[in-house]
């Protein structure tokens, strides 16, 4: 029987505190980014493959051959040879103005750093490019460990070519041919994949000497002994990466690829959303407010009014959602908890208001 966990399963590094089965996710997956500062990073954005790119945007791979490669001193997240961005159609919810000028360039075909440096005259703030992948309003495009594993001949769903070429360009910064290159990150996935497993089982224990048994050549291996279960996407790849790395039995199922469909359908029993209130305008922080929700925005005269709205809002999407699921109304728990902005000293309506709606299928439904 799986064990409970009732502070809440940790994904990201945050704890849900939705009681759920003890798990954790981690960075680490077939679209994770790998990009180069000083050595090669994977993560921990998450981008759309080149691989896959290739096949879904017809010019993309001309593209890719042709852009430029930074100076070294320039490199970060976002300005690497292999870095695109284009958008999602999810529309921006008071989108600022820097956002509103960047969203007026990037649009439904990939766009390099330095097409959006061309179109705009300058390079887009950091903070602006985050804020709209954040929200899920553009998409990056990268390269991945899914590319590597393309390079290498093990996984080649996609487009090998444009794999091929994007690993091409980041090999130049590492002094390594190609095929070097993408051994190294499959590697390197592959001990993070161990570095998270082994954190989760021994937590608690210090997780820098885990890093360095697994990272440092030590005459030393992990041993676990509980089956170590490989799920989703091409997990076999990772096979005998990961058993250099820790001793146990490691099991890849005959349909491991999918995994991703059981966490999709375990994301089934939880729902979350958040709405916020603000004043239209802090010279009258009293009168007229903005609420905002995944649907879009309402204004209302009086804060009360605006908080009704939110309360029954919040419910109706929560429920609405899950329902969409097969779930029953009577197995949904909704929890709300609000928290308010109110700096010191001030006497009016809170400067901001943020509902957060947790709806949970509650034990002993079964969805099948």
């Amino acid at each position: 029987v799986p064990e409970l966990c009732e502070k809440g399963a940790i994904v990201g590094g945050w704890q849900t505190h939705v009681k759920a089965i003890k798990m954790e996710s981690s960075a680490n997956g077939g679209d994770s980014h790998i990009w180069f500062k000083k050595c090669i990073r994977v993560g921990p954005r998450r981008v759309i493959p080149l691989c896959f790119a290739a096949v879904n945007y017809p010019n993309f791979k001309e593209k890719l051959e042709k852009n430029p490669i930074p100076l070294r001193t320039m490199l970060n997240e976002h300005i690497q040879p292999t870095k695109f961005f284009v958008r999602t159609g999810v529309m921006p919810i008071n989108p600022s103005e820097g956002e509103r000028k960047l969203l007026e360039v990037i649009g439904s075909e990939p766009l390099s750093i330095y097409e959006i440096l061309n179109k705009m005259k300058r390079f887009p703030a950091p903070a602006v490019l985050d804020s709209l992948l954040n929200q899920r309003v553009v998409h990056a495009i990268g390269f991945t460990p899914t590319d590597a594993l393309h390079v290498l001949g093990e996984y080649t769903e996609w487009d090998v070519e444009a794999a091929q070429i994007g690993a091409r360009k980041l090999s130049r910064f590492t002094q390594m041919g190609v095929h070097a290159f993408c051994k190294k990150v499959k590697k390197q996935v592959a001990t993070n994949m161990a570095y998270s497993l082994m954190s989760f089982i021994m937590e608690g224990r210090g997780k820098d000497g885990i890093k360095m048994m697994l990272e440092e050549e030590v005459p030393a291996q992990y041993k676990v002994n509980i089956p170590i279960v490989l799920l989703g996407g091409p997990v076999k790849a990772y096979y005998e990466e990961l058993k250099a790395l820790i001793d146990a039995e490691i099991i890849v199922p005959e349909q491991a690829r999918v995994g991703n469909a059981v966490g999709a359908l375990v994301g089934k029993g939880i729902k979350r959303i958040e709405i916020t209130i603000r004043p239209y305008s802090m010279e009258n922080p009293d009168q007229n407010f903005l609420v905002f929700t995944p649907l879009g925005r309402k204004k209302f005269e009086q804060y009360r009014t605006a908080v009704e709205y939110s309360q029954k809002a919040g419910e109706e999407l929560i429920l609405d959602s899950m329902k969409d699921f097969g779930l029953p109304e009577s197995s949904i728990k909704i929890d709300t908890s609000i928290e308010y902005l109110v700096p010191p000293g001030w006497k009016q309506t809170p400067m901001e208001t943020k509902m957060t709606f947790v709806g949970v299928c509650t034990p002993g439904f079964s969805m099948d």
